[in-house]
């Protein structure tokens, strides 16, 4: 089942399907190489039969001191890749795993951009999408316009693609080791808050990015009315 189809009027451009995936390390020793690539086209055909299922990729190590093969499986969404995960039909598979390499870990990725907030797919209890939404929302509108008002006006002068190059290494950059932990530890209770008990404060927090970002506008296009 194909997993991304090209744009007809960007050729260069892939447009993925929303997905959720599994990751698997396996620690393959030399010698058991084809055993394991035998074990998985076996588990990759079971594999296929799952409704939701997308693909498979195998990644080998990168040089010949590594033992490490990384699996990920692509489903649709989360339900389907959890059918998976829980069916006995996976139990078996791990069950005809040699013994030398039995020992492997996994990592689910949940569809989105659950990612940037770690410990929701461990724990079974990924945050609703509207959330995610404004809460990367909330992190990556700032960005956007800071790096656009400071960045952009020394930048411009090497054109479109290079300027945009520069400032999307330097927001993810922000953003993954300074942007995203801090937004995360301040938002973190009321992302996780999705029991029933907890409505009004999952209204509240709601009411509180809305009007944080509400004050951001205002303060941004001050600022930008100035400089024009």
């Amino acid at each position: 089942m194909k997993h991304s189809t090209p744009a007809p009027v960007h050729p260069h451009l892939e447009l993925h399907q929303s997905r959720a995936s599994s990751v698997i390390v396996h620690h393959v020793p030399k010698s058991a190489v084809k055993d394991f690539m035998d074990w998985q086209d076996g588990v990759t055909t079971v594999t296929e039969t799952f409704p939701g299922y997308q693909t498979t990729e195998v990644y080998p190590p990168a040089n010949d001191q590594q033992q490490d093969w990384v699996v990920v499986i692509h489903f649709n969404d989360s339900k389907s890749l959890q059918a998976w995960l829980d069916s006995p039909k996976r139990t078996e598979c791990i069950a005809k795993l040699p013994k030398s390499m039995q020992d492997f870990r996994l990592k689910i990725i949940p569809s989105g951009l659950d990612f940037w907030f770690p410990g929701t797919s461990d724990k079974g209890n990924r945050p609703p999408h509207w959330k995610v939404f404004l809460t990367v929302l909330l992190g990556l509108y700032p960005t956007v316009m800071v790096l656009a008002l400071v960045l952009l006006p020394h930048t411009q002068g090497f054109g479109l693609p290079i300027a945009a190059l520069i400032g999307n290494i330097v927001s993810v950059a922000f953003l993954e080791w300074l942007g995203a932990p801090m937004i995360n530890r301040v938002v973190g209770p009321w992302l996780h808050a999705n029991d029933e008990t907890d409505k009004r404060f999952t209204l509240i927090g709601a009411g509180l990015i809305v009007a944080a970002l509400g004050l951001m506008l205002f303060l941004f296009y001050l600022i930008t009315h100035q400089i024009q």
